[in-house]
């Protein structure tokens, strides 16, 4: 074991358990909401960062207000810690894998040829569609999954629960359906 995987394990552990991470991020939620005065959320991070950077490049200039991160104006400069947010996911991401030393670029995933037995051109093809997809239905259901799940759900919104139980019960219904679907393939 070199040290970079040593220094990797004593800090941190693979997979914590649900009881230690869930309540780490309720209460992180909470500290920010505190603190900040603002609901955390990625998929509204995202839309902020993108129009801070794709407006500007396409000539457009975006007024519009958000009730969950505040003004969205691109001459705001209050949300500006959203794009230090979207960049820290990022960037966390990026140092945990370098200190567990399991860095490697590999563009096959395991799990998807396996699911989906076909050339890596239609695996990226099924990806890229599967992201259209979570796109379209995070705007359509008014946020992400964790959102709705952690954050919502937490504050006893109902569109949030309604949201949730749809979220659940379809990714249960597709599961099977998926399953059933690649045993008729094979």
């Amino acid at each position: 074991m070199d040290s970079m995987e040593s220094v990797h394990k004593a800090v941190l552990v693979d997979v914590w358990p649900w009881w230690v991470g869930g309540p780490l991020i309720g209460l992180y939620v909470i500290v920010f909401l505190l603190v900040k005065n603002r609901l955390l959320s990625a998929s509204s991070t995202f839309q902020f960062v993108t129009d801070r950077v794709l407006r500007p490049l396409l000539g457009g200039k975006d007024t519009s207000r958000d009730w969950l991160t505040g003004s969205m104006a691109l001459d705001d400069p209050e949300p500006n810690w959203l794009g230090l947010y979207f960049i820290g996911l990022f960037l966390g991401g990026v140092v945990s894998t370098l200190a567990a030393g399991t860095f490697a670029a590999d563009p096959g995933l395991a799990g998807m040829a396996a699911t989906y037995p076909v050339s890596l051109a239609r695996q990226a093809g099924i990806l890229a569609f599967s992201g259209l997809l979570i796109g379209f239905g995070t705007r359509m259901g008014g946020g992400c999954t964790s959102g709705h799940c952690i954050v919502g759900v937490s504050g006893l919104q109902k569109p949030s629960m309604i949201s949730t139980g749809v979220f659940f019960g379809s990714g249960i219904v597709i599961s099977f359906l998926v399953d059933w679907l690649g045993r008729g393939m094979a």
